[in-house]
């Protein structure tokens, strides 16, 4: 939503990254008369904070399958302590 506000938006176009196109930074208000220099400078501070060379699809990928072993780990459990628990209620 627009609401007649204007801001003071930095963009990295060049991430140096094969996954991520760009990165938009919107500048705080307080912030946004400050020297331009000074601004991409922060900008650059930030993006370079990001560890670009981890972020590729093998290492998401493994992120993802460990989180689905520990999904199906914590399912299996919670399925064999019920049935624990029902076999000691019937008997």
């Amino acid at each position: 939503m627009v609401k007649g506000t204007s801001r003071t938006v930095i963009e990295i176009n060049d991430t140096g990254n094969k996954m991520i196109e760009r990165i938009v930074l919107f500048v705080k208000p307080e912030y946004g008369n400050f020297n331009v220099s000074k601004l991409k400078k922060e900008a650059n501070i930030i993006s370079d904070s990001f560890i670009w060379e981890k972020a590729d699809s093998s290492l998401i990928r493994q992120r993802y399958i460990e989180r689905r072993k520990k999904t199906t780990i914590c399912l299996v459990c919670a399925v064999v302590v019920a049935a624990i628990i029902l076999a000691v209620a019937i008997f």
